[in-house]
């Protein structure tokens, strides 16, 4: 292999667009050694639209169809990189297929080498003044939010300093926000949806540093870092794998005395935050490993863990996909085996109707000829009982004629023998007549 065929090659999101149109998804995608949905999924993930079912066929009949332009949007860290091939076999590339089992644990220790390097320690710096485009996004959501809360507890404090006569007769809506999220944690806009960074006006900045940091080092780790609105996770896209990231701030609960509308007195629970910062990682549905601040660490020390939890991940991930690709392919063999049954059984069937086609067939050339060599019986016996001298004008001659031809009609001897008669199957619908005494 030449120095040229080891480089990778690195195509952007239009380079992309264009391959995808200008040949079929499914063989393009064994171009690049990954599955067509792989591939599908990419495309979806990039924005890049994709030949709709039957554009090919149309194109090959001589056809114009109709191909969109390829959407404009600001550009993303994954734009550049879209897809890359990687010729080597040695490291898998971000979207080439999962490896097999046996070298799964091999890059998973090339990988966790990776991170115990002290040059790749990830150092979070006091200020942050670079910004992965995906956490800038959410740097200027929660500014604007936390603002927001600002405004709206000052408001909230002025309001109860107001005398009771003007709290009955006015209302200050500025208050809203924050007295909306002061018993429910303080977090910033606290909706009920998914929120990637879930945390209170004392700890946004800090932990968007922190996601900051991990999507500043995932570029020399494999990794390309996107803001998912949808499932609002950060997601790490890397290794044919996507890993989601949310921080989010721990609470505690409270107790307070409480006077209810029937004036008697009880508790209620309310909700502070800690300070305590937890990011968790998951790939689907399901809750993956967790990291948070701890007596005896902060997050900021745990960063690397964070990496070498995304590479588990990563294998985990290899290995459902080698289980979604050996379930479909056990799904395949079963389909392709009972459509074999299918044939078979069909076949089966056929040779059986045949055979029985050709005995019922039998059982009424047997029962025509029989019936055939009564009526010449029953002829000869009239021919024997006409006088000698009747004329040649009698009808009884016309009728032994026509009994004759009736008599050749119904007889299958000389049609079985001269090999007209059919073979194989129902019998004939004049056989069928016969035998049921009908004339022929």
């Amino acid at each position: 292999m030449t120095e040229d065929e080891d480089t990778p090659i690195t195509l952007s999101r239009e380079d992309l667009y264009e391959l995808v149109w200008s040949k079929p998804m499914v063989e393009l995608a064994k171009d690049f050694g990954i599955s067509d949905v792989a591939l599908a999924k990419l495309c979806r993930r990039l924005g890049i639209p994709v030949p709709g079912r039957g554009y090919w066929a149309r194109v090959d009949a001589g056809q114009q169809s109709y191909r969109p332009n390829l959407p404009k949007r600001e550009t993303e860290r994954s734009d550049h990189g879209a897809l890359t091939v990687a010729p080597s076999a040695d490291a898998p590339s971000i979207f080439n297929g999962p490896p097999a089992a046996t070298e799964d644990q091999v890059w998973l220790e090339q990988r966790l080498a990776f991170e115990k390097i002290p040059d790749n320690k990830i150092e979070l710096p006091a200020i942050s003044r670079k910004w992965d485009p995906a956490i800038q996004a959410y740097l200027e959501y929660l500014e604007a939010a936390a603002k927001e809360m600002r405004s709206s507890r000052k408001a909230s404090d002025r309001y109860d300093k107001w005398p009771e006569w003007r709290k009955r007769v006015e209302t200050d809506r500025n208050t809203w926000s924050w007295r909306h999220a002061k018993d429910r944690g303080q977090r910033l806009r606290d909706f009920h949806k998914p929120a990637a960074i879930r945390v209170s006006l004392d700890t946004y900045k800090r932990a968007l540093s922190l996601t900051n940091a991990l999507a500043l080092a995932a570029g020399c780790r494999g990794f390309a870092v996107t803001k998912d609105d949808k499932i609002g996770r950060v997601v790490f896209t890397g290794y044919n794998a996507d890993i989601q990231l949310r921080i989010t701030e721990l609470l505690q609960d409270k107790t307070r005395p409480s006077v209810g509308y029937d004036g008697k007195t009880g508790t209620e629970t309310y909700q502070v935050p800690t300070g305590w910062l937890r990011l968790t990682l998951q790939t689907g549905y399901r809750d993956g490993p967790s990291f948070e601040d701890r007596e005896s660490g902060t997050l900021e020390s745990q960063l690397d863990r964070v990496f070498a939890a995304m590479y588990r991940l990563v294998v985990k991930v290899w290995e459902k996909d080698r289980q979604h690709l050996e379930f479909h392919r056990r799904l395949e063999e079963d389909s392709k085996r009972r459509a074999e049954e299918k044939r078979l059984r069909a076949e089966h069937e056929t040779v059986l109707a045949k055979q029985r086609g050709r005995r019922r067939q039998l059982a009424v050339e047997a029962t025509n000829w029989s019936r055939a060599k009564r009526i010449r019986e029953y002829i000869a016996h009239i021919r024997t009982s006409v006088p000698m001298q009747s004329p040649p004008a009698d009808p009884i001659f016309a009728w032994i004629e026509w009994a004759h031809k009736v008599v050749e009609n119904l007889d299958p001897t000389l049609r079985r023998i001269s090999g007209t008669m059919t073979e194989g199957g129902e019998s004939t619908s004049h056989d069928l007549e016969c035998a049921k005494g009908s004339e022929c």
